[in-house]
């Protein structure tokens, strides 16, 4: 693969992260306290650590990382309809479960085309972390969060 197609495949990469980090903290606002908002926060973190290994792979690559923006279809949707109400925590798992099979999707494309080696790890990585994220939310809930 060449830089430009590399960095093209790339360039989506930290966009999802970031819009991942931020899908987290809307859920991990509407949780309130418990475990499930302790859980929530650690998955956002490991968002918010993939983003910036991911701008760090665009700087070994001597290349600008690409310009990244809020999602304006997700701002569109919550600007249009606001919650009635705080979500239950089995609607915010529903959500975010969506978010991480997507992700892993992603990064399953990712992994498809060839890659730099230390770029292929870092996407190996935040693919068995989204695995594990979306293993981990699929789990039955425990009584507090039906």
């Amino acid at each position: 693969m060449s830089t430009p197609e590399t960095l093209a495949e790339l360039g989506r990469l930290p966009q999802l992260e970031v819009d991942a980090a931020t899908a987290y903290a809307a859920a991990i606002s509407a949780a309130g306290p418990g475990a499930l908002r302790e859980e929530l926060s650690l998955f956002q973190a490991d968002h918010r650590r993939r983003a910036l290994a991911l701008h760090e792979a665009f700087a070994r690559l001597r290349a600008c990382p690409p310009e990244i923006r809020p999602n304006v279809r997700g701002a569109a949707i919550g600007a249009r309809q606001a919650p009635a109400g705080r979500p239950r925590p089995r609607d915010l798992v529903a959500a975010l479960s969506g978010n991480a099979r997507l992700a892993g999707d992603v990064y399953a494309s990712a992994l498809a085309r060839p890659l730099p080696p230390e770029v292929r790890e870092a996407v190996e990585r935040a693919l068995g972390e989204e695995r594990r994220h979306l293993e981990r939310l699929q789990r039955p809930p425990a009584p507090a969060l039906a």
